[in-house]
């Protein structure tokens, strides 16, 4: 099928799953003009938390069963709440997660990955602050990527030769994505996915200013403002506090004034727009 987008024309070979997964938009990105907008991640579309768990449990059930040391990781920023329900619904021993981050604290650095086309770190990791993890981190034997998707393995690839040199005791690399648009296999890691498939975009000429950085631009610590851990650090278990929570009638009598933030909602016309199927 063809989707029309304003930045040009996505090619898809779709079928139900993948309709399940997705939905399209626009980019203002020359390199890419289009977005696969998650429908099961909960972060740009409205989502129900059985649907998210249910992706949860369906890309758990895919990583094979061992007893060997497992980290789990996830990506800033989308995939960090996906790795997070991935690793609690697998339920593996000896295992914890951690999540890779773009601002700078006073922890210190495991490794940080370079992509190849930043002039920053893109990804940073940071040694857990619990002492029953950094021992755990030194036996662990196997790893867990997280991401909501692949388009070349090219970054995977990169990152898991950073990681050999950190983790040397781990034998087995597994890149776990909700979509895999990757055709180059490799020998680093293995590919597992709810949807394998092949897209062609065909770009329109348009003009625009790129002025959106994506690198984090503060110098500073910033333990003060995030000061806490669900999952920078790495965790086994978010202990988190539910006893105070926004009740569902001060959310509507917000809805009924309207008083959704402009700037947000500029943001959210600018940056995705969603296609038409044709």
């Amino acid at each position: 099928m063809k989707i029309a987008l304003k930045t040009g024309t996505l090619e898809i070979h779709s079928d139900e799953t993948l309709e399940k997964l997705v939905d399209y938009g626009s980019r203002i990105n020359k390199k890419r003009g289009f977005l696969f907008v998650s429908k099961v991640l909960g972060k740009h579309l409205p989502t129900k938390p059985s649907t998210m768990q249910n992706t949860y449990q369906a890309l758990a059930s895919l990583i094979p069963t061992s007893s060997q040391p497992t980290l789990f990781i996830g990506f800033a920023e989308t995939a960090t709440a996906l790795g997070q329900g991935v690793f609690e619904e697998a339920n593996v021993s000896n295992s914890f997660y951690i999540h890779s981050t773009r601002f700078q604290t006073s922890q210190k650095v495991f490794f940080s990955f370079y992509e190849e086309h930043c002039h920053a770190p893109s990804h940073i990791f940071y040694e857990p602050k619990d002492e029953e993890l950094k021992v755990l981190l030194g036996k662990i034997e196997r790893v867990i990527l997280i991401d909501d998707e692949v388009s070349t393995g090219n970054t995977a690839n990169n990152l898991v030769n950073e990681m050999k040199k950190v983790l040397p005791l781990v034998k087995e690399y597994y890149l776990l994505t909700i979509l895999n648009w990757a055709t180059t296999p490799y020998e680093n890691f293995n590919y597992l996915s709810l949807y394998k498939g092949s897209f062609s975009f065909t770009p329109k000429a348009i003009d625009f200013e790129t002025t959106v950085i994506s690198e984090a631009q503060e110098v500073k610590d910033l333990d003060e403002i995030i000061p806490h851990n669900f999952g920078r650090y790495g965790v086994k278990k978010l202990e988190l506090d539910f006893s105070e929570y926004v009740s569902s009638e001060s959310l509507k009598s917000l809805k009924d004034k309207k008083s959704l933030s402009p700037r947000y909602s500029r943001i959210h016309v600018s940056s995705l727009s969603i296609g038409k199927i044709s």
